[in-house]
């Protein structure tokens, strides 16, 4: 089990196509890379390929959600691949980016499952 000083953050990334959510994973990633921090990124597209997979760098975990939405259609894989990553990776702090579709009201309550909860 993880104390509370070890539990992993997370932030969740949303908006509408073009709002500039790969930017700013962009910045957030080099701003992380300076304090030394593991990071685990999830990219979610509702299309078979994810146009932003090079912005993430080889030095962070990427894990891909494609052909869905995790608000919907992928919440239950969603869960799986954070639990996943606490596990196998055990990351300082996981970036989501949802699709542009996406209500980040349920991508927060898959990662806050129960079964997350000890991460």
């Amino acid at each position: 089990m993880v104390d509370q000083m070890n539990k992993v953050e997370i932030h969740i990334l949303g908006g509408f196509l073009g709002s500039g959510k790969s930017t700013l994973l962009q910045n957030l990633l080099l701003a992380e890379k300076k304090k030394n921090r593991k990071v685990a990124v999830l990219m979610n597209e509702i299309g078979e390929y994810s146009v932003d997979t090079d912005i993430i760098g080889k030095e962070n975990v990427l894990r891909e959600l494609l052909k869905g939405c995790i608000c919907c259609t992928l919440k239950e894989e969603l869960e799986i691949q954070l639990h996943s990553l606490y596990q196998q990776e055990r990351p300082d702090v996981i970036y989501i980016e949802t699709t542009g579709v996406a209500h980040p009201i349920e991508v927060l309550d898959a990662c806050v499952s129960p079964i997350l909860a000890p991460f």
